[in-house]
């Protein structure tokens, strides 16, 4: 399935050393990219800030605006927002817990670059099977409690825990993705 979205990076842009392949998904703060960190050849997810109907794109420089000058006062906010959750997510490590790699600014906007995970998600089990019994569904579960127990401790809420936001690698550890 391919993914389009009217103010997504063309793919083949490079920002900071990070080739944009295609776009993963999209939510209501901004837009998830597979990527190449070219010099090392390495896959990663990239979020940009990005938040529906306060900003958007200029499809000539790429660079990220509000929308209107009155939406401009909340895309900073936003923007500000955004900073704050990559300084404090970039401290985590924790096997279920999605790696932060860097955060950057760019286009008028900032990124943060992420672990790549391959998988499937929850979502995808439940709407292939219909269900997931309860003793797989711990298997899924417990582990990443305890990742949440080291983002609550420090007093960061993950505030989208969603069966898409649960990716099991191809070895079946479930790993924690997009803070929201």
């Amino acid at each position: 399935m391919t993914i389009e979205h009217a103010h997504a990076l063309p793919a083949g842009t490079v920002l900071e050393g990070y080739r944009i392949e295609r776009l993963l998904g999209e939510g209501g703060f901004g837009l998830t990219y597979y990527a190449i960190e070219e010099a090392i050849d390495r896959p990663v997810a990239i979020k940009e800030y990005l938040p529906l109907g306060i900003g958007a794109r200029d499809q000539q420089s790429l660079a990220v605006m509000p929308v209107s000058e009155e939406r401009g006062t909340d895309f900073e906010w936003g923007l500000e927002r955004f900073r704050k959750e990559a300084a404090t997510l970039v401290h985590f490590e924790h096997p279920n817990i999605v790696a932060i790699h860097r955060f950057f600014e760019a286009l008028g906007t900032a990124y943060l670059v992420m672990q790549y995970i391959e998988g499937v998600s929850l979502e995808q089990i439940i709407k292939r099977s219909g269900h997931v019994p309860e003793a797989e569904l711990r298997v899924i579960i417990d582990p990443l409690l305890d990742g949440l127990e080291q983002v609550h401790a420090a007093d960061f809420v993950h505030r989208d825990i969603k069966p898409a936001n649960i990716v099991l690698r191809p070895d079946g550890t479930p790993v924690l993705i997009d803070f929201g």
